[in-house]
């Protein structure tokens, strides 16, 4: 007996079941979680006193919601209390706290319940949220930072907040970034 491959499975679940949650990634932040779906939607919850879970308010939940407007999405990470998601076309989306600038949206305070695209980066590969700041490789492996840089996180020789991306300087070409919880982010550089 041949059994039905996994994608004839997955439509009959969804068909049946649509609203239940197929997770290709999960990302944790300080409060919240997020999720992709295998639709390439993101799907949120848990706390979101500053609409970290991008759906339209500041109303915590104990069941996934959908996050606005987000499709073709391939990867997310999520901050203290700010989430961060990758679309496939190299586009970067942020919500929730922005007191250190961490939404890149040029603006500090200004937070959003809705994602809203970072100012001015594109050709994105991958996210790391740390903290209160975020992080960007592009395809051309310059990584690029904005939010809280305190302690110089941010590595562009500055300690000064930035709420649009700036280049991490002195690294040659990274292949991958990773968020840590102290708030900076950890490079792979190519050998």
């Amino acid at each position: 007996m041949r059994l039905p491959s996994t994608k004839y499975l997955t439509q009959l679940l969804l068909l049946f079941f649509p609203s239940a949650i197929f997770s290709q990634s999960i990302a944790a932040g300080g409060l919240h979680c997020t999720s992709i779906c295998i639709d390439k939607t993101v799907q949120g919850w848990g706390g979101n006193v500053q609409g970290q879970l991008g759906h339209g308010s500041n109303t915590d939940s104990n069941i996934p919601v959908q996050v606005n407007s987000l499709t073709g999405i391939k990867a997310i990470s999520n901050g203290f209390v700010h989430s961060m998601a990758l679309n496939n076309d190299g586009f970067v989306f942020t919500s929730g706290s922005n007191t250190y600038g961490q939404l890149g949206n040029g603006s500090i305070l200004a937070g959003s319940v809705i994602p809203t695209r970072v100012t001015g980066l594109t050709g994105v590969m991958q996210v790391a949220a740390g903290g209160n700041s975020s992080y960007a490789l592009k395809s051309d492996g310059t990584v690029w930072g904005w939010g809280d840089n305190g302690s110089g996180q941010l590595g562009d020789s500055m300690i000064v907040t930035s709420p649009t991306p700036v280049q991490v300087m002195g690294l040659g070409v990274v292949t991958a970034i990773a968020p840590s919880p102290g708030g900076h982010v950890l490079v792979r550089m190519s050998e």
